[in-house]
């Protein structure tokens, strides 16, 4: 299995985001006014972005880690 770990740093910056799916109106919205359903997708959406940054930083330790060693 194959999973997008982001974009690569030589990327152009309009790029970073791709991958990462936004969802502005619900940032911007009152969220007493988002029903239960939408609150619930919005936090697993969150969540799994904050999943594959931590991944990504992680690998870019590492990645330092190991030209440092060299």
């Amino acid at each position: 299995m194959s999973v997008w770990a982001g974009p690569i740093l030589s990327d152009p910056p309009d790029t970073l985001e791709r991958g990462f799916e936004r969802r502005p109106e619900m940032m911007t919205r009152d969220l007493t006014a988002v029903d239960d359903v939408e609150l619930i997708e919005e936090l697993s959406l969150l969540t799994t972005q904050t999943a594959r940054m931590r991944s990504r930083m992680a690998d870019i330790m590492s990645e330092l880690d190991r030209r440092r060693a060299s």
